[in-house]
């Protein structure tokens, strides 16, 4: 072994390379002539032939054995190969050349030993490859031919690099804003996620940003057409590595909605003559149109605040009895655009006209002749064509028409104007009215698509199934209204003339102990009677 200390691990190699193939060559050689020397020798002997243990081929374990492909790194320092002197061989060499008693296992187990001796110096450099699997200790490496071991002679393996992986490109920009596809504007700006210093661009235009330090990044488009515009952002890294696309799709609308009408039901049957707005309902009835097909919604103003929003394209509101307002629609679609209606004044006014006196008994000259008073709480003409007077069995069911001053009267006279003296702003066959009780009612009709309740008496079965004031004996009293502005239904309103204050006679010449169409008695001061 003295001899290979002496050599460098590449010179072992070579040698232990060399020794193998003469020991595969002399096993080769061993296994083809044993036979015919067997047979020579026993042929003298006239003895038949048969082939001996010893002609049994054996094969070599050598040749089993994995490939081992070694590769070790560019050496610094020159490589110095110590010479051996051809008469001065190794008992193990000489011994392993002869073929003269070394086996396979033998050889295996120097060849093992000297490639553990070269692993055990250097491990950090060195690759070992075994047909199947490899092992590597190091990058930079270069090409070390072995020989096969256990072949006849020679073969040699080469193991390459590996190839540098392709760099990756950057990741798609994300966009966070805008979160909406519609524009009413030709200017949108865009802003978003990337990796920094990542410069994001688009195919709309030639404008670019990069993004910051933060990872954020805005970009302002602009001259935008109206209609649909995709575009598509991408992110490119420093090597020029473009990402994906990311795609954002804009709809731009520079047009605003139009209106093609708008009403409020109680304005269109106004309370006043004049034609303002009046209505007796604190509820509003309201609808429109709009031949715009992009709305998104609509939203209802009172006084140029919004009150309510809706998709629908009508809308019920109550509003506080007494102010004035000014309601309008405004419509938006869906790039954000506005239009607002035309606004409508509207005067909420609850109980303009009250049922103010009920001759529900006649008079002393005849108990047919019936009368009932009406009184104008405002202080506009009130116009009565949509107004009904109604029992709650409907007899009397009346309509009435004409109007009633500002803080005025209006006397109805059953059947004819002889009712009384004073002259009768309508006179209509009532029917008679029943001398137990009626509810009388005044409702307002708007074209028969709404009706509002402005006044009336109390029910049958509030004063003990009786009227609730008034007399059918001698005297013939009116049930009088005490406070127009207290509600007719309420019991403790109404009393009896008080039968001093009076106006106007029968037809009889008697007068008449009620009002027609002046101050009722039960609502003048007291004066000490």
């Amino acid at each position: 072994m003295n001899l290979l200390n002496k050599m460098s691990k590449k010179e072992k190699l070579r040698f232990f390379g060399g020794l193998t193939a003469i020991v595969a060559v002399s096993i080769v050689t061993l296994l083809l002539y044993s036979p015919a020397i067997y047979f020579i020798q026993h042929l003298d002997k006239g003895e038949a032939f048969a082939s001996p243990q010893s002609a049994t081929v054996i094969q070599s374990q050598a040749a089993s054995e994995p490939e081992v492909v070694i590769k070790e790194e560019v050496a610094t320092e020159p490589v110095v190969t110590q010479e051996v002197a051809e008469d001065e061989p190794t008992p193990e060499v000489v011994s392993g050349a002869s073929g003269g008693g070394a086996s396979n296992e033998v050889v295996e187990e120097v060849v093992e030993e000297v490639v553990e001796e070269i692993v055990e110096e250097d491990t950090e450099n060195l690759v070992v490859e075994d047909g199947t699997n490899q092992y590597y200790y190091e990058d930079n490496l270069i090409e070390v031919n072995t020989p096969f071991y256990g072949g006849g002679g020679g073969g040699v393996k080469t193991q390459t690099s590996t190839e540098t992986p392709s760099p990756t490109p950057p990741d798609s920009p994300i966009i966070t804003s805008p979160t909406t596809t519609y524009f009413a504007t030709s200017t949108i700006t865009f802003s978003g996620i990337a990796s920094s210093t990542l410069i994001i661009s688009n195919d709309y235009s030639s404008a670019t940003t990069t993004a910051d330090g933060d990872e954020n990044w805005s970009l302002t488009l602009t001259d935008f057409s109206e209609g649909t515009t995709t575009i598509q952002f991408t992110a490119t890294d420093s090597d020029d590595l473009d990402s994906d696309t990311t795609e954002y799709s804009v709809v731009v609308d520079l047009t605003a909605p139009t209106f093609s009408s708008f009403s409020i039901l109680q304005c269109d049957y106004s309370l006043r003559s004049d034609g303002n707005c009046l209505s007796g309902n604190d509820t509003l009835s309201l609808t429109w149109s709009s031949t715009s097909t992009d709305i998104s919604y609509y939203s209802i103003t009172q006084d140029s605040a919004s009150i309510a929003t809706t998709t629908d394209t009508s809308s019920s509101q109550t509003l506080t009895n007494g102010d004035t307002y000014s309601i309008a629609i405004v419509a938006y679609d869906e790039a954000g655009n506005v239009a607002t209606s035309t606004s409508q004044s509207v005067e909420i006014f609850t109980m303009p006209v009250v049922i103010n006196e009920v001759a529900w008994s006649g008079t002393a000259s005849s108990t047919e002749d019936e009368w009932i008073e009406l009184y104008n709480r405002t202080s506009y003409a009130i116009d009565l064509s949509n107004i009904d007077l109604v029992a709650d069995d409907e007899v009397p069911y009346a309509s009435l028409s004409g109007s009633i001053a500002t803080s005025s009267y209006y006397l109805i006279e059953r059947d004819d104007d002889n009712t009384t003296s004073v002259s009768a702003d309508l006179t209509i066959a009532l029917g008679e009215l029943s001398d137990t009780v009626e509810q009388l009612s005044l409702i307002h009709s708007s074209g028969g698509q709404a009706s509002t309740t402005l006044d009336s008496t109390p029910t049958t079965s509030s004063c003990s199934s009786a009227w609730c004031a008034g007399t059918a004996s001698s005297t013939y009293t009116s049930m009088e209204r005490i406070a127009a502005s207290t509600s007719g239904t309420d019991t403790s309103n109404w009393k009896d003339n008080n039968t001093y204050t009076k106006n106007g006679t029968d037809i009889g010449g008697n007068a008449i102990n009620g009002t027609p169409s002046s101050q009722n008695s039960v609502s003048l001061e007291s004066i000490g009677y």
